[in-house]
């Protein structure tokens, strides 16, 4: 598999990325390869997190900087207006860890929170989002309550400044700026593009990713969901973050 140019140069360090990509589409075909199977798609997933957390680790292990990241638990900011971009793997995942005796809140108030949160931002387009200042409904006193399982692009979001993060929170949309690490954004984002490019090649979904809030409420409302879209069923065409409104 070789990854074209018009994918590469949406990128910012091309030549970093590049392997990623290609590591995870294979490995994604390669866990299709006997079949789309709920188990083929958990495998996806927890590998998808698997290969981001390890690049993650080698970026902080080469990267040299007299600045740490100043990203810590308890600090919000992002999750309080950004709006979150996924696929359907890590969907399913966080779905299935809501469900499961491991989750941090129960599923009752989670799914409050999620109706809450489609209900105040029907209507408004994705880039205006932060001007409403909803916080992501997984946000709970100011801890990711699915952190295990966040999405990858969580994963890779970061910051050298907590100031900047106030002041951008503050004043969004205005563009300010944030001073971060920016092969810790390229990564997972690698790791997605590799992931969904498979899924689209196997006829798995969509190339557009996945506005997580809406996608999430999609995946909990049945517990058949999972296999209608393995059948081929478009049931997150709605939650497309080209299409949310």
């Amino acid at each position: 598999m070789v990854v074209d140019a018009d994918i590469l140069r949406h990128f910012a360090m091309p030549d970093l990325v590049r392997p990623i990509i290609e590591a995870e589409y294979s490995g994604v075909r390669e866990a299709l390869q006997h079949g789309k199977t709920r188990e083929a798609i958990i495998e996806i997933a927890e590998r998808a997190i698997t290969l981001t957390e390890a690049s993650l680790q080698r970026v902080t292990e080469l990267v040299q900087s007299d600045t740490p990241l100043a990203c810590r638990a308890g600090c919000s900011y992002c999750c309080r207006h950004l709006v979150v971009g996924t696929s359907a793997p890590e969907v399913f995942i966080i779905a299935l860890y809501l469900t499961s005796p491991h989750a941090a809140v129960p599923l009752p108030v989670i799914w409050q929170r999620l109706e809450e949160h489609v209900s105040k931002t029907r209507g408004v387009v994705n880039r205006d989002r932060g001007g409403v200042r909803m916080e992501c409904p997984f946000l709970i006193e100011h801890q990711c309550s699915i952190y295990p399982v966040r999405p990858l692009l969580c994963r890779g979001y970061n910051s050298y400044s907590i100031e900047e993060c106030r002041e951008h929170h503050d004043r969004y949309p205005e563009e300010t700026k944030v001073s971060k690490c920016v092969p810790y954004f390229e990564l997972p984002k690698a790791v997605d593009t590799g992931m969904r490019m498979a899924l689209v090649e196997l006829g798995l979904g969509g190339a557009a990713p996945l506005e997580l809030v809406a996608a999430v409420r999609i995946a909990l409302r049945t517990p058949e969901n999972m296999d209608r879209w393995l059948a081929g069923e478009p049931i997150f065409k709605v939650a497309e973050l080209s299409l949310v409104a």
